[in-house]
This record gives C-alpha cells, sequence and structure tokens, in this order.
C-alpha cells in the first residue's frame, strides 16, 4: 500500500494534521482514528492501513502532538471539540471513532455526547487503568482537587536526545513489544530538533494537563449515553507493563488498589457493547499487538455495520 496523503485541517481554534488513506471506493465509510496521549497519528498506521481497503481512514494528531499545532489549551472538552470540528469540516455521515488511551477516552465521550453522529465505536485501553478510584466523598474531591493544583505548578523539562537512534532506543525500553524496524521509523516521523542541539519529541508535554480536570463519574455518564455499537479491547498486562508506574495519575485519580473487577464493571457502562482482552499485550496495544487489534475492528465492524445497514 501507498504512504498515506499528510493533509492539515484548519479548524476554529486549531489546525491539526492527518494521514489520509484514500478512500478505497465511492461513498466508503470513514475512519477516525484518534491516538494517545504523548503520541501521534504514525502510531496508528498498521491499524490504519489494515482498514484501508474497506474504509476511508483518517488519522489525526490530536492537538499539542506530531505536526498539529500547541495551542496550550488541553482539556477533554477542546479535544472533543477538535472531533466535532473535523467530521464537520470532512463532511463525514457516521464516521467510525477509533481511539486508543486518550483517543479512546475523547472518542468514547464525544459519542455520548454526540450520540446521533457516529455509526460506531473502537475504544483500546481508553476506559482507564484497572483500578478502584478513591471515595467520591467531598473530601476525598477535595483531596484530588489539591493534587491537580499541585501538579500544574510543577514544569515538565523534557532532555534533549543525541540522535535517532537514541529516539528508537528509548522508544523500545518503554515499549518492549515495539520492534527495531518500526521503533526507529517512529522515532523519525515523532522527532524534532531541539532548541539546545540534538532531538525533542514533537508532542507538546503539557498535553498530559487533560488529566487536571479529568471527572471519571462524568465519564462514565457520558459512556452510558452512547448509542451505537461499542468495542472495548484491553491488554491483559496492562497493569504490569505501564499503569501501576503511573504516579502523576495515581495522585490525580485517587487510586486505592488494582482491582481487575472495575474493567467488567467500566465496560458494562456501555449499552451495546463487546470486550476483547488481548494476551501478551500491555496498555500500548498499537505497539504490542497492532495486528490483532486490526483484527478484532475489522471483524467488531464487519460483523455489527453488516446488521445494522
Amino acid at each position: 500500500m501507498h504512504q498515506p496523503a499528510r493533509i492539515h485541517l484548519d479548524l476554529p481554534t486549531v489546525r491539526l494534521a492527518a494521514l489520509d488513506y484514500g478512500e478505497p471506493s465511492p461513498g466508503a465509510p470513514t475512519v477516525l482514528m484518534l491516538h494517545g496521549q504523548a503520541d501521534q497519528a504514525w502510531s496508528m498506521d498498521p491499524i490504519a492501513r489494515a482498514l484501508a481497503s474497506a474504509y476511508r481512514v483518517v488519522s489525526i494528531d490530536q492537538r499539542g502532538h506530531g505536526d498539529s499545532d500547541h495551542p496550550g489549551t488541553y482539556s477533554l472538552i477542546h479535544f472533543i471539540g477538535d472531533v466535532l470540528a473535523v467530521i464537520e469540516l470532512l463532511g463525514l455521515e457516521r464516521p467510525i471513532l477509533v481511539g486508543h488511551s486518550l483517543g479512546g477516552q475523547v472518542a468514547a465521550q464525544f459519542c455520548g455526547l454526540f450520540p446521533d453522529v457516529p455509526a460506531a465505536l473502537v475504544v483500546a485501553e481508553g476506559i482507564g487503568p484497572p483500578v478502584r478510584m478513591g471515595a467520591g466523598d467531598a473530601a476525598e474531591r477535595l483531596t484530588r482537587a489539591r493534587g491537580s493544583v499541585k501538579l500544574a505548578l510543577q514544569p515538565i523539562r523534557m532532555k534533549s536526545m543525541a540522535d535517532h537512534g537514541e529516539a528508537a532506543a528509548k522508544l523500545r525500553r518503554a515499549h518492549p513489544g515495539l520492534d527495531a524496524a518500526r521503533a526507529a521509523f517512529l522515532a523519525e516521523v515523532a522527532t524534532k530538533p531541539a532548541p539546545e542541539g540534538g532531538l525533542a519529541w514533537k508532542f507538546d508535554p503539557y498535553t498530559r494537563h487533560w488529566l487536571l480536570a479529568h471527572d471519571p463519574e462524568r465519564a462514565e455518564e457520558r459512556w452510558a449515553a452512547v448509542r451505537c455499537p461499542v468495542l472495548v479491547v484491553t491488554g491483559a498486562e496492562a497493569w504490569e507493563r505501564w499503569w501501576k508506574e503511573q504516579s502523576p495519575v495515581a495522585h490525580i485519580e485517587g487510586w486505592s488498589g488494582y482491582d481487575p473487577g472495575e474493567v467488567t464493571r467500566r465496560v458494562a457502562r456501555f449499552t451495546d457493547v463487546e470486550h476483547e482482552e488481548i494476551p501478551d499485550a500491555g496498555h500500548m496495544l498499537p505497539y504490542d499487538a497492532p495486528e490483532r487489534l486490526a483484527e478484532l475492528i475489522t471483524s467488531f465492524l464487519r460483523r455489527r455495520l453488516s446488521s445494522t445497514s
């Protein structure tokens, strides 16, 4: 398959970059892909390519990521608004939304807020970590808010890297499931010259501030309002490979202990939902198990969209 076209989308408040994989046939449904925090559209490339034979796939660099603008405003509402603006700009009718991690949160909440828009939703490791959240009383909410204020005050400094080889090595250390060739490619497309010399990652590190006002309870209310068919995909090793190391997230959200039953409970918040767990895969499904993830999405869309057409 040929390389996707790099396009730019001029939205009302931000300019986004995206990869457009073309239209396989006139009138083919469109899949809108949303990557995770600190990632980019290229991270979803293996899944996009697998879907591109049957769907038009547009994979977005979300605000603050990749080659998109860095506006400095990174609430979930901003990310959700970007999705709505892209759909309107491209004139998409009943798009399919596929999101990983942050992209899964954005896609799921969008589908709950605008339930008449999507034809289907795929949430890949986007329902949050399998932990019990802190108590929901007023005292706990105040504690969580104080944690958010303290995190917002912390400056984020990222060290530059000498070259693409160092960047690829960092990717593979953080994501052992990523093969060497793909790590090398991602290291090239995900970096830019650093002001002090060497290379820096393209994403704005302050994109993590979307977590400061994240409200898990309100998120679940929006999931419950989704009316289209939903596929939730999780990684069996997500806790061990990723979540237990994410201390800033734990501090904000009031984690109180690993609980695999949380996955079942959260999945059940969607009305028309299927859940698949990928063995030997962590949170980074597009890195750890792209082929299996693509197979699950393809099968789900073939079954569910043909049955509802």
